[in-house]
Parts: C-alpha cells; structure tokens; sequence
C-alpha cells in the first residue's frame, strides 16, 4: 500500500485510501493502526467500511 500511494502521489491532489474494518469472506481483520499509519504519513484519508463488524462484536 505504502508503494502505490508513493507511487500516485505525485499525479493527484488527494488520495482516498478505501479498506474494510472486518472482511467478510474470511473474517480478516484489517490492521488499522498500521494502516493509519502509513494514510497519515503520506497525507492521505482512510476510510473504514465497518458495517459487517456489528456481528463481531457479539
């Protein structure tokens, strides 16, 4: 991820990084603090999909 957003950063003014908190398939969970990591460095947004997490929390 770190390579691409290296990679586009130079061609647009903002760059949207789009993962999903919980991956439904496989039941993978994202690692969000490296992520943010990495999004926030660059300049970047992070946005969360979240919406299947619900199930986990149970």
């Amino acid at each position: 991820m770190e390579r691409i957003i290296k990679d586009v950063k130079g061609r647009y003014r903002t760059i949207m990084v789009i993962v999903e908190g919980v991956y439904s398939q496989d039941g993978y969970i994202s690692p969000l603090i490296e992520i943010e990591g990495i999004t926030h460095s660059h300049g970047a947004f992070l946005m969360v999909d979240d919406a299947r997490n619900v199930r986990r929390c149970f």
